[in-house]
């Protein structure tokens, strides 16, 4: 993947964004009741889109197995091998589920294991679908030697910066939702039988829970430190599912509707979605939706996108038209695609919208032969 100078004349730079992720430090002991079905904690950051982040200094991307930093302060930089998309990141940290991660810009290198840990009607613990937040890993309990009927699980947190695997808190078995990081803060969401969650505010720095309510359940992202958003699917079981979200205060009081979205990413109290071939922005605040860039493939592909206010960064690929005399009977009207490139756009600056290329129908300069030899088009 490499940089064009093409592509409405936004491109990758340094960006010098503070990161609203949190170092965690706590390590608690507390179990949650509950008797709902087990559900691995999502990542706390949301600032990644299939395979793509904006880090502290540049971008994270994957490509062919690699993956890479790119920034202005160091070019690009593999940090090492990746299976596809199967990292998590967050501004300064990125990690390969628990067996390898980094603090940027170093390479990954191997995570050691968990000394074995017993309890909750298992003998034996491992740590599954780990989440960066800023330089630690959280992740969900996995038993991999039951005993008993397991009656709680932990949820462990690691330092990256040389700390070991800790238990954060202990869970009701199955009562984990949903978590979210902002500053000293962490939301912890714990179901309930009944459709609802529990959502605890943890201040991390002085370890005390600054709030506990009860919400409907969801996904949680902060859109500030006085602000949480709840996001609840629409159920269907859909490539791209919408999702209606809701605004609360940090102690509960829910505050009004944001309307319902596309697969959104939020992130400094705005919301961006990707709605039929185009990226749109819109405030917390109110106004209309405001495009931003237009695709259409295949002159111009979106692969992946990433959000972090006031930052998008897309991967696309552009491909030209072709002549009439490179057109084949019934082939493209477009050459093949550039290696997927990075654009970037600063969403507080209200630029004109980045359109996308008109479409064009080029028809082979051998249309009668091609009739006469081949047949009609194919289905």
């Amino acid at each position: 993947m490499a940089v064009s100078p093409q592509a409405g004349g936004r491109w990758l730079r340094c960006p010098l964004i503070v990161s609203c992720v949190v170092t965690v430090m706590l390590t608690v002991g507390l179990a949650v009741a509950s008797e709902s079905r087990a559900v691995a904690p999502p990542p706390p950051s949301r600032f990644q889109n299939r395979g793509l982040a904006i880090v502290n200094g540049g971008v994270l991307w994957s490509d062919e197995g690699t993956l890479f930093l790119e920034g202005a302060r160091w070019g690009i930089r593999p940090l090492g091998a990746s299976e596809e998309d199967s990292w998590s990141a967050s501004a300064s940290a990125v990690a390969l589920g628990s067996g390898s991660a980094s603090v940027l810009p170093r390479r990954l290198s191997a995570l050691p294991q968990p000394p074995r840990l017993s309890g909750g009607g298992c003998t034996w613990w491992e740590p599954a679908g780990v989440s960066v937040v800023q330089d630690d890993l959280i992740a969900g309990g996995e038993c991999q030697e039951v005993t008993e009927h397991p009656v709680r699980e932990p949820l462990y947190i690691r330092d990256l910066r040389g700390g070991r695997w800790k238990v954060l808190r202990w869970f009701a078995r199955g009562s984990l939702t949903t978590l979210a990081a902002e500053g000293p803060l962490l939301a912890i969401g714990a179901q309930h039988p009944d459709r609802r969650m529990t959502v605890s505010i943890l201040d991390l720095d002085t370890g005390e829970v600054q709030a506990s309510f009860e919400i409907p359940v969801g996904s949680l992202v902060f859109a500030s430190p006085q602000r949480l958003v709840l996001e609840i699917s629409d159920g269907e079981a859909e490539r791209r599912p919408r999702v209606s979200l809701h605004l609360f205060s940090t102690n509960g009081q829910h505050l009004g509707n944001l309307g319902v979205a596309t697969e959104p990413l939020l992130s400094g109290t705005h919301i961006l979605a990707y709605e039929n071939g185009t990226i749109y922005v819109r405030s917390f605040t109110g106004g209309a939706r405001r495009p931003v860039v237009g695709f259409n493939a295949p002159a111009r592909n979106l692969q992946a996108f990433a959000f972090r206010w006031p930052e998008l960064v897309v991967s696309e690929t552009t491909s030209e038209p072709l002549l009439p005399s490179e057109v084949s009977c019934w082939g493209s009207s477009y050459g093949p695609p550039s290696k997927p490139f990075l654009a970037t756009f600063d969403l507080a600056r209200n630029k004109p919208f980045d359109a996308p290329p008109a479409p064009v129908k080029v028809e082979s300069a051998r249309r009668l032969s091609c009739l006469r030899e081949e047949g009609p088009v194919p289905p």
